[in-house]
């Protein structure tokens, strides 16, 4: 019997070292990789040694006492078991993390495309280029005229010397009413701006009248001019944040013809203050184009140019410089808001949707409408995007859209940097992976997470709203011959001076307040 004790012995530490050494490889091996990872900060990462020895200790512990109680030895034996499993996992799951934290921004190519399209009717019985040799192919006079030359040539290569012929026009409503009312048989056009188009009641079904007979893609270097930014943790800094209208992913990673941006938020981030300014701009501000006051045009057509354009348009609107970008669409803000388990916002006044907000489950098309009581409200992913989307109810236009948006950046923003979001944190990197297109480098989105998951500091956020009053004018991009005259918003010179005053002294380290 006394021999049996002693080989008993002799085997519970042999298990004994066997369970340490394999607690402590494994704790070792999800040591490093955490501590690789760049968005988890020095401090949780000591935690975790100082809780690997902790567990060990205890290992320890319960191994001696094993020597006198079955019991115990089971326990160790399982506990063991149980904590060197959780670190393999967790050795093994933790860099997907990363990954996925990566997978959430697109980040932008060296190289963008611009497409000048021609354009037939859709019952036209041109079928290809040489159809076209004995007809008339309508061009726009004085916008993209290096795009549409070089088109001309490539088309021109194509038949092999033969040129086309074609009838200027002062503007894109001119010449696409030539294509519809059969004054010519064709249309060479920027396909951004087929998507104005839609903005003239005559037009809103172009794409469907219309067909696309060849398209000549035309590569352009990106050259984006932002201001770098050394560390965003210590600096100040500018992004501006645009909202694109619609559900899919596809259009909000173009850097050319980027479509129509229905959202504009300036946002001036100081890490020092941790002070948050949001800047709402209407759509519709009249503004200038890349900053040249002979191109007047309401801020949403900017983005048909590229997001250069629009970068620079609101750079020189707002007299500031612009050092990142981010642009979102519909479906990502409803991931968003869904994956944080909604947003407490205070609705300022009662309105209700004015439009259809459709979805679709199992196949069938879903339609609808809220209504949004004054007061506390809490909002799900779909009601948060009609209270920031609906801007025709009461008369309340763009303005009154802007301020339900402020209220609700700031909702989303207060509750994703709370202490409690940390455990939603792997939903969120899933729900909105791949949504967010940006030029902000990926080490100083992982910097800026540090941050705040070191510090966990609540931030002041300040929400400021353009105003002005609507008025009629022509738009650059449509042509000002004999375009048509837009609904534009005139920035007011007192709110345009507000928000510089505000943007500088955010700028400058100061607090700033807004009544």
């Amino acid at each position: 019997m006394t021999v049996k004790k002693k080989t008993g012995s002799v085997g519970l530490y042999i298990f004994w070292f066997a369970t340490i050494i394999a607690l402590f490889g494994c704790g070792y091996y999800l040591y490093t990789v955490v501590s690789g990872m760049p968005i988890i900060p020095q401090k949780y990462i000591e935690y975790l040694v100082y809780g690997l020895l902790g567990l060990g200790a205890l290992t320890l512990l319960v191994a001696l006492l094993a020597i006198r109680s079955r019991g115990a030895k089971v326990f160790q034996s399982v506990m063991c078991l149980l904590l060197a499993g959780a670190m393999v996992y967790g050795s093994l799951e933790i860099p997907k993390f990363q990954g996925t934290f990566e997978r959430m921004w697109t980040v932008i190519p060296e190289e963008g495309e611009m497409n000048i399209n021609v354009y037939v009717a859709a019952s036209s019985p041109i079928r290809k280029l040489d159809d076209l040799l004995d007809k008339k192919v309508a061009i726009v006079k004085g916008i993209d005229e290096d795009y549409q030359d070089y088109a001309l040539k490539v088309i021109s290569n194509e038949l092999g010397g033969k040129t086309l012929t074609t009838s200027e026009y002062e503007d894109i409503y001119a010449a696409a009413e030539a294509l519809n009312n059969g004054e010519t048989e064709a249309l060479l056009l920027n396909q951004s701006y087929a998507e104005i188009l839609g903005d003239n009641v005559e037009f809103t079904d172009f794409n469907e009248k219309n067909r696309i007979l060849y398209t000549c893609i035309q590569k352009i270097k990106l050259d984006f001019d932002t201001t770098a930014v050394g560390d965003i943790t210590t600096s100040p800094f500018v992004i501006m944040v645009g909202g694109r209208d619609d559900w899919g992913y596809t259009r909000i990673n173009k850097t050319t013809s980027a479509g129509r941006t229905d959202t504009n938020m300036l946002m001036v981030v100081n890490p020092k203050t941790k002070q948050l300014l949001v800047v709402t701009i209407p759509r519709d501000s009249y503004v200038a184009l890349d900053g040249n006051k002979k191109k007047m045009d309401k801020l949403t057509h900017a983005t048909v140019y590229s997001l250069n354009t629009w970068l620079k348009s609101v750079s020189s609107f707002l007299d500031v410089d612009i050092n990142y970008f981010l642009r979102i669409n519909f479906s990502s803000f409803i991931n968003v808001v869904d994956a944080i388990g909604g947003i407490d916002v205070v609705n300022p006044s009662y309105f209700k949707t004015t439009y259809n907000p459709h979805y679709t489950i199992d196949g069938q098309v879903v339609v609808k409408n809220y209504e949004f009581p004054e007061g506390p409200l809490h909002l799900d992913g779909r009601m948060a995007l009609c209270f920031v989307r609906e801007r025709h109810y009461g008369n309340q236009g763009d303005l009154g859209r802007n301020k339900r948006q402020a209220i609700a950046i700031k909702a989303i923003i207060d509750k994703v940097t709370t202490v409690e979001q940390i455990t939603h944190f792997a939903d969120l990197m899933k729900a909105v992976e791949g949504t967010f297109f940006t030029d902000i480098n990926v080490n100083q989105i992982y910097a800026l997470a540090q941050m705040q998951l070191n510090d966990m500091a609540t931030w002041d956020i300040v929400s400021y709203s353009l105003s002005g009053k609507s008025e009629k004018a022509t738009s650059y991009a449509m042509g000002t011959g004999n375009g048509p005259i837009f609904d534009v918003v005139k920035i007011s010179d007192s709110s345009l001076q507000k928000a510089q005053d505000l943007i500088a002294k955010v700028l400058n380290n100061e607090k700033v307040t807004v009544e």
